[in-house]
Order: C-alpha cells, then sequence, then structure tokens
C-alpha cells in the first residue's frame, strides 16, 4: 500500500549528480564537462567544471510529475566535454540508472549511487531524492479521475410531511459536486423511524481542481420532484485525503446536516484514471504490485455496485 501511494504522488524529483571519476583522457588543455540527466524523456543539463579526468559538479537537476512516470524508465546520465575552441560538446562517457530504488524506502524516496561506473570508463557519484508536494501543486490538480460520492442513508429527516411515510414512488438523494451535473439515487422508500437507506455511488468524472475546496450540495426529495431537504458540506481535499483515498475503498466519511432537520450520511473518494506504469525493476522489488494495480484498475473501472469474478475464483488471482 506505501508503494502505490508513493507512486500516485505528484511533486519534485531532484538528482544531484556530485562529480566523476576516471574520465577518458579530455582533449585540449583547458577542457571542460558538464553532465546532463534525462528523465521520463526531460532532460536537464549541469553547469561546466574543469575536465581533468575528475570533474566535480554538485548540479542539482529537478524534474516535475508523478513518481510513478518519472521512475518508469531508467535515467540517462551523459558526460559531456566542451573543448575551449568553441567545438559542439562531445559525449564522452554515460550511464543508464534504474530510479526504481527510491521505492526501496517509500516513505523518504531517496537514494544514492557511489561509484556508479561509466561507459567505456569511469564512474560516477550522484543522489536522487523525491519530494511531495501539497494540494496547491498544478501537476497534482491537473490529474484526471472520478470522485464517487456514497450516498448511505438520510437519518431524522425533517420537512413538510415528514411525519408521513411518504409516497409509494419512495425518495431520492441528489448530489452536485463542484460546478458538475446532479446526479440522483434510484428511488427508496422511507421507514417508519424516518430513515431512508440508499447505499449507492454516484460518480463524478473531472480533473481534481474541479473538486478541489469544492462543495457537495445536496437534497432529499421525493421521486416526484417535491424538496424534503437540503444541505452542503465542503470537500476540503487536503494531499494527505488524496492519498488516503487512492487506498482505501470506503474513502472519507462525513455527515451532512439538512434543512430544515435530519442528516445525510455520505462517503467520498478520489480514484485516479491514470494508470501507474510498474516497469521490471520495480516489479523485481514488489512482485505482488502489478496484479494489485490490475484489480484496482478493474475495480475503478467497472461499474459502481459490479460483482468481480473469475470462473476459476481465487486461482485465477
Amino acid at each position: 500500500a506505501g508503494v502505490e501511494t508513493a507512486l500516485r504522488k505528484a511533486g519534485t524529483l531532484t538528482v544531484r549528480v556530485k562529480g566523476a571519476e576516471g574520465l577518458p583522457a579530455q582533449g585540449a588543455a583547458g577542457s571542460e564537462a558538464f553532465v546532463a540527466v534525462e528523465v521520463a524523456g526531460v532532460t536537464r543539463e549541469g553547469p561546466s567544471a574543469l575536465h581533468a579526468g575528475s570533474p566535480r559538479w554538485d548540479a542539482q537537476l529537478r524534474f516535475e510529475g508523478t513518481l510513478g512516470r518519472l521512475v518508469h524508465r531508467p535515467a540517462l546520465i551523459t558526460v559531456y566535454e566542451v573543448s575551449p575552441g568553441g567545438a559542439p560538446p562531445r559525449a564522452v562517457a554515460a550511464t543508464e540508472v534504474s530510479l526504481a530504488s527510491l521505492l526501496t524506502d517509500p516513505v523518504r524516496l531517496s537514494h544514492a549511487w557511489e561509484g556508479l561506473l561509466l561507459n567505456p570508463e569511469g564512474s560516477l557519484t550522484l543522489a536522487a531524492h523525491f519530494s511531495p508536494g501539497d494540494i496547491r501543486d498544478e501537476a497534482l490538480l491537473q490529474q484526471p479521475g472520478q470522485l464517487r460520492v456514497t450516498v448511505s442513508r438520510a437519518i431524522a429527516v425533517a420537512g413538510p410531511g415528514a411525519a408521513e411515510p411518504g409516497p409509494e414512488e419512495g425518495f431520492v438523494a441528489a448530489v452536485r459536486a463542484g460546478a458538475g451535473e446532479e446526479r440522483t439515487t434510484s428511488a427508496v422508500p422511507r421507514a417508519a423511524d424516518g430513515t431512508v437507506v440508499w447505499d449507492e455511488t454516484l460518480v463524478f468524472g473531472g480533473r481534481l481542481g474541479d473538486f478541489v475546496r469544492g462543495r457537495l450540495r445536496v437534497e432529499v426529495r421525493s421521486a416526484e420532484g417535491d424538496g424534503l431537504a437540503r444541505g452542503a458540506a465542503a470537500v476540503a481535499f487536503t494531499a494527505a485525503d488524496v492519498e488516503l483515498m487512492a487506498e482505501e475503498a470506503d474513502g472519507v466519511r462525513t455527515g451532512i446536516p439538512l434543512q430544515p432537520g435530519g442528516r445525510l450520511v455520505v462517503s467520498y473518494q478520489w480514484v485516479q484514471s491514470e494508470n501507474i506504469p510498474v516497469s521490471d525493476e520495480l516489479h523485481a522489488q514488489y512482485p505482488l504490485l502489478r496484479a494489485t494495480l490490475a484489480l484496482k484498475r478493474l475495480k475503478r473501472d467497472a461499474p459502481p455496485g459490479a460483482v468481480l469474478a473469475h470462473p476459476d475464483g481465487r486461482a485465477a488471482l
């Protein structure tokens, strides 16, 4: 669970390249060298330093995105030589390194490499650290997904005709999330104690930013459209909530006061649409991760309330 949570996080990956040793013989006297790092298709270059076979850079190169995307493919590290005569930079050594090593500790998300061998010769010293962002980061707010609101029950609902059993068609709960369209549950009769039980999930698609610090607006009304009670509650996501909702089936549970009386019990869960890629290196560290994510994708993409089964039962898993 900790690994999946870490892979879903959006933030900044910092690759610190300290220096190199034993590089191939330099060209003209006074040549300099710089290092370039490519992560997830993006290349960053560090400053130049005197070559002399063992340049020291202490370069810090930053890459933004979700950790799952950043570590999916090995990082390509290339050392270039720059001659004083103005000739184009020349690659003199390179290597690839799997950033899946960051997941060795899903909490710290840091790793260091000492004496990383270069091709054709030489070695490199570097370290990498991933810093999760917060709910204000644009990369996180732009993530697509679904806000799933499970309407559990209405308790002690008061309003016109509340003391009566209610229409034969029953009552529905209507929910509007953020600026999205209204979704309604099926119609359910009200019990003698005034409780209406739905246990039904309503799905709202969009980006996380569409719902962050928005409001859930709810209304309990007869199936014929007559309003009975209304309420609203802020959907105040925090980064911790997003991590929780990526893992927990029940999401965040809350009770929304209704006017003129009663309470509507709901839970809401943010489910990211983006599939997390699992490299061979990461699969070797966590052999069950691919199967776990595949099962969660099945649950995510299946209609709410669907029952997933396989003719071979548990053996199929």
